[in-house]
This record gives structure tokens, sequence and C-alpha cells, in this order.
């Protein structure tokens, strides 16, 4: 999915990488911290519980934000492939029914047209849509600053948000 719609999107396996690394830096932070081999002034007169719940707190931190890299990535994609799509000229069936209704509309919704219509066009892999669908109302709530009680019903971590993702790239790029 080269073009130039898809050029600034990062890889899964980039923002993978780095969420890994940042992880292992934060544990062996806290580990440095405890045992006295750093000393940093923020943690001069915190317990090891105090310091072990800090930590726990910016590896939960980082799990929200490495979550919202990689669904917003997945979003990228099905944004750029569907430009492309329509540029390329390059029709499917999945595209005539988009474009019978948005013939020239710019502000064409991600979850309110372009989803429904990739579950109807993949309705074998309509599950991968659905749970791509479900993840998108917890980036929301991160990505509006998580000001309303979060009520998404699955907790997602990760593991999970890369593996939605991933299933929703590779539909993508296989139709």
């Amino acid at each position: 999915m080269d073009s130039q719609y898809s050029r600034k999107i990062k890889s899964l396996d980039e923002i993978w990488d780095w969420y890994s690394e940042q992880k292992e830096l934060l544990i062996e932070l806290k580990s440095k911290v405890i045992t006295g081999l750093i000393s940093k002034e923020k943690f001069q007169y915190q317990s090891t519980n105090e310091i072990e719940e800090h930590f726990k707190n910016s590896i939960e931190e980082l799990e929200h934000l490495v979550c919202f890299d990689l669904v917003s990535t997945a979003e990228g994609c099905m944004q750029s492939d569907f430009k492309n799509r329509i540029n390329s000229n390059s029709f499917t069936g999945f595209i005539d029914i988009l474009l019978n209704e948005k013939a020239n509309d710019n502000n064409i919704s991600l979850s309110q047209e372009i989803m429904p219509v990739w579950k109807k066009f993949t309705a074998s892999k309509s599950q991968v849509i659905a749970d791509f669908s479900g993840i998108l109302k917890y980036r929301n709530w991160l990505a509006h600053g998580r000001h309303w009680d979060q009520k998404v019903g699955e907790i997602y971590n990760p593991n999970k948000a890369f593996k939605i993702s991933k299933e929703l790239i590779d539909v993508i790029n296989t139709n």
C-alpha cells in the first residue's frame, strides 16, 4: 500500500518495536530506582510500594498510547486504501457501493460509511470489521481526552490492539 496517502503511516511492527523497547526501559529504570542504582529526586521520599505504583501507572499509560497508535495506524490504512481505490479508478464492488451514495463527497466517514461497506463486501471476514469497530470506541475514548466513563465492554491492551489492527490491514491488503 505505497502511495501518496500511505507514505506517512507507521507500520504496526515499528510501533510494536518501539513499545517493547520503552516498556523494557521503564522496567529497567524501576529496578534501578528501587535498588538505589539511580537516584532521582522525584522518588527520594517514596516507599518501594509508591515507586512500584508509579511505574505500574507509567506502563499503563504507555499501553494506552501504543493502543491508540496501533488502531490509528489501521484506521489510516483503511482511509488510505479507500483514497487509493478512488484515485486509481480500480473500482471494486466495495467502491461502487460507496460511490453510488457519496459520489462527490470528500467527507466519507470511516465508521459510518466505509466500515459497513467493508463488512458487506468481505462477509467472510465481517468479524474482523466488527472487532475493529469495537476497538474504535476505545480509540475515541483515548483521542477525546478520556472525559467520560469508558464503557467499551471489552478491555483492550497492546496485544489485542495489534492483533485486531493487523487482521484489518490483512483484510484490506487481500481485497
